[in-house]
């Protein structure tokens, strides 16, 4: 790499010969369209080495190449990924280089927002400016929340979270903080409200658990009540 970068700046900046020449070195310009008097016998060529040629962007290309190894930075983080750019999966697994590295520096960040949240507290207790008992402080654990690192493929997201709710293994509330909702609680009342309103006019049914073959909305209707209504009549 270091030959290669050598023969690139000899190419770039080649170095000239002059033969015949009395004058001083300093006094011929550099530059594009430059003029030199050389005198009646002066001569100046480049002096060539006879170098393999190297191609400059493959080049180039190899050094950032280096770079982002050597700094766990993939292509992807700088959106010159062709293969990220096809799924939500494939940036994960390209960028895990990055993501475990920002995990592993988390975990220090964590324990160092912690204490400064108790010193913070400490100090506000001194000056009586502590809205509460710092003893309450401690009787809870203080958990920094940390935004994602790659961003989430948002209809499977919402997907997941679908199906997670339908299956009584996740709360309203929880799913609609997951979506990205700032007040969950009133959002999750507004969301019942309205069901039950559409129930009570008919535009939809009451929503339930269970599957295909469970009794109730969630799965197959059950009609014996309405059968054995009918019989009755």
């Amino acid at each position: 790499m270091a030959d290669n970068g050598d023969i690139i700046s000899y190419a770039a900046h080649p170095i000239i010969q002059v033969r015949k020449y009395f004058g001083k070195v300093e006094a011929l310009p550099v530059g594009p369209d430059a003029i030199w008097d050389m005198g009646r016998e002066g001569e100046a060529e480049y002096l060539k080495g006879g170098a393999p040629p190297v191609g400059i962007e493959k080049y180039i290309d190899r050094v950032l190449t280096i770079f982002q190894d050597l700094s766990y930075m993939p292509a992807a983080a700088f959106g010159r990924s062709e293969t990220a750019q096809a799924s939500a999966l494939a940036l994960a697994m390209e960028m895990m280089p990055v993501t475990q590295r920002v995990g592993w520096k988390r975990l220090h960040w964590k324990q160092g927002m912690v204490t400064y949240v108790h010193m913070a507290a400490r100090l506000a207790e001194k000056h009586g400016a502590l809205p509460f008992s710092r003893k309450d402080l401690l009787r809870y654990e203080v958990i920094p929340t940390f935004a994602p690192v790659l961003p989430k493929d948002r209809s499977s997201v919402v997907l997941e979270n679908v199906s997670l709710v339908s299956g009584g293994l996740r709360t309203i509330e929880r799913a609609l903080e997951d979506l990205g909702e700032t007040d969950p609680q009133s959002q999750a009342a507004l969301i019942m409200a309205q069901i039950k309103e559409k129930v009570t006019m008919g535009a939809m049914k009451a929503p339930g658990l269970g599957g295909q073959n469970a009794k109730g909305p969630g799965g197959s209707p059950d009609t014996g009540a309405m059968q054995r209504d009918g019989n009755k009549g």
